[in-house]
């Protein structure tokens, strides 16, 4: 019975402490990857910055257009996929002074030609302060007339799982645990 309470006391803990990462952000920026996007296996990101339109919502928020961010991508080698994590990361150089970071664990080619590619994927984000939260993600490259080629890049909180709230789990164990006391007394 004590080994009940202690672990009910520790699940309301744990629940209480966690504080997902919610919301959504777009950068863009360029891309150097060289040859036909028809062909391509591979991204590399150049100079990417937050997009300011749509703007960043939740914990994103405060890195609105304008806003110092600093952004660093690592190549995004999608066929066949390849870990390259942190995929993406940046930090806010305004308070909350927060780091984000974006693991990717997949990516699947949503359409590919020789002027548009688009990548979707999911993976796990981190940030200072945050439980690490589900995400998906979604690369767009566009090359234009002149061969220049823009990227835009979003991501978006994966919607997550309510939890039990910590009073129903103690409700619930309560009444089993009368129930095992009845069953002893009834012997």
């Amino acid at each position: 019975m004590c080994s009940l309470v202690v672990l009910l006391i520790g699940a309301t803990g744990f629940n209480a402490a966690a504080t997902l990462i919610t919301g959504s952000i777009g950068f863009t920026g360029g891309d150097n990857t060289v040859g036909s996007l028809a062909s391509a296996t591979q991204i590399s990101f150049a100079n990417m910055t937050v997009n300011g339109s749509p703007a960043p919502t939740g914990s994103f928020a405060p890195a609105t257009s304008g806003t110092p961010v600093t952004v660093t991508m690592n190549n995004l080698t999608f066929n066949p996929f390849v870990t390259n994590n942190p995929l993406w990361s940046f930090t806010l150089t305004v308070s909350p002074y927060t780091n984000f970071y974006f693991d990717a664990q997949n990516a699947t080619i949503q359409g590919q030609t020789a002027n548009f590619l688009n990548i979707l994927g999911t993976g796990t984000a981190y940030g200072t302060g945050f439980t690490p939260t589900p995400y998906f993600y979604s690369v767009t490259a566009t090359e234009s007339q002149g061969g220049g080629t823009s990227i835009t890049a979003g991501v978006s909180m994966a919607p997550q799982v309510v939890p039990v709230p910590p009073s129903l789990v103690m409700l619930s164990s309560g009444l089993i645990g009368l129930v095992a006391i009845r069953r002893k007394f009834r012997r």
